[in-house]
């Protein structure tokens, strides 16, 4: 099953072809192991995209469950995305920089970006934390939780946006302090700018990702 899920990554993300015979044999308990496994690994659109091709070998069950939280995830993610839009737009009538982090910016690497789930909404305003605190709740009426380390939070139309004043936790470990300043100094010199519809937003560059990304999955994993 492994194999097929791994296989059907593969398709979605470079195209690589999945043998019909990979699939055209398997009872309904190792389709719904497939399912099982691709829900636990969050990437349901993008097995439903690397099996696309195989459509009528699929159960009429497994295809409509994998299709549908495909939909889902379609719908969450235009969720966010307007979120970052209306964000972007408050912030530049304040003018108080936007960059995004993590998942959004990371999904615009896939050929279906909105195949990519991400959960929340990650950002950063270049020192201007406070004064993008006080716009989200003069503006917006949401409660800023302040009690997190390395960024605030609060939740807006269901999304939770936690906007960072550092991008690692530099009370954990001596060396994430170290860390945060290389971050820093990659974010000061070097973003890109990125447009959703009519607002604009910065996205760090491939290197803050190669970096922060990695550290961010070691505090994690």
């Amino acid at each position: 099953i492994t194999d097929i899920l791994f296989t059907a990554l593969r398709s979605a993300l470079n195209g690589e072809a999945v043998d019909v015979d990979l699939v055209k044999n398997l009872s309904l308990a190792e389709w719904s192991e497939l399912v099982r496994l691709t829900q636990q690994h969050n990437v349901i659109p993008l097995v439903c995209d690397g099996l696309a091709g195989l459509r009528k070998e699929l159960p009429a069950n497994v295809f409509a469950k994998i299709a549908g939280l495909t939909l889902v995830t379609e719908d969450k993610y235009e969720t966010r995305v307007g979120v970052i839009k209306e964000l972007a737009n408050l912030f530049a009538s304040h003018n108080i920089p936007l960059m995004v982090l993590k998942g959004y910016g990371v999904s615009l690497y896939y050929p279906q970006p909105n195949h990519r789930t991400f959960s929340d909404v990650d950002t950063y305003n270049f020192g201007k934390l406070e004064e993008a605190d006080k716009v989200l709740g003069e503006q917006l009426g949401v409660e800023i939780d302040v009690d997190v380390h390395h960024h605030t939070t609060c939740v807006y139309k269901g999304v939770l946006v936690e906007n960072h004043y550092d991008f690692v936790n530099t009370s954990a470990h001596n060396s994430n302090a170290r860390f945060e300043k290389i971050l820093k100094a990659e974010a000061a010199k070097d973003t890109r700018s990125h447009k959703i519809g009519e607002e604009e937003i910065l996205l760090p560059s491939p290197m803050f990702n190669a970096l922060f990304l990695m550290r961010h999955m070691a505090g994690h994993y």
